[in-house]
């Protein structure tokens, strides 16, 4: 997981853009959707009971105390030398969606989920999570 972070801050800073600081309940809810999705064989940013990244980072006590909040949540898998921390970060950075989020300046904290095994895969792999946040 550090090493996914300090990726996603190299490539922060490389835009002029300050380091996301890793936090334990983001963390948490990117732990938690990446094993979801391994263990319930789905794709997807909302479980298949209808959880969404709001509330798993919610539940997490991300939220707790702010007055203000945003998110964004990144997910990707990989197998083989796709399944890297590396190769995942220049996934991202290569989607514009998920560019987008990984260098939005609005964002201070981060929580990086890495669970083994890919959704619908049976040759192994990772499953990644990145949830995004800033708190007010």
């Amino acid at each position: 997981m550090r090493a996914t972070v300090c990726l996603i801050n190299e490539a922060r800073n490389d835009h002029g853009l300050g380091d996301l600081r890793a936090t334990g309940a983001l963390e948490k809810a990117a732990v938690g959707h990446s094993r979801d999705m391994v263990r319930n064989d789905f794709f997807s940013h909302d479980s298949p009971t209808g959880s969404t990244p709001k509330q798993r980072i919610d539940r997490a006590g991300y939220f707790d105390g702010a007055s203000s909040w945003s998110l964004g949540e990144t997910i990707a898998w990989g197998s083989g030398g796709r399944a890297t921390p590396s190769a995942i970060v220049r996934s991202w950075l290569a989607s514009p969606p998920h560019r987008a989020i990984l260098l939005d300046g609005r964002y201070k904290d981060l929580g990086v989920g890495i669970a083994l095994g890919a959704p619908g895969s049976g040759d192994g792999g990772a499953t990644f999570t990145g949830d995004f946040g800033a708190r007010g």
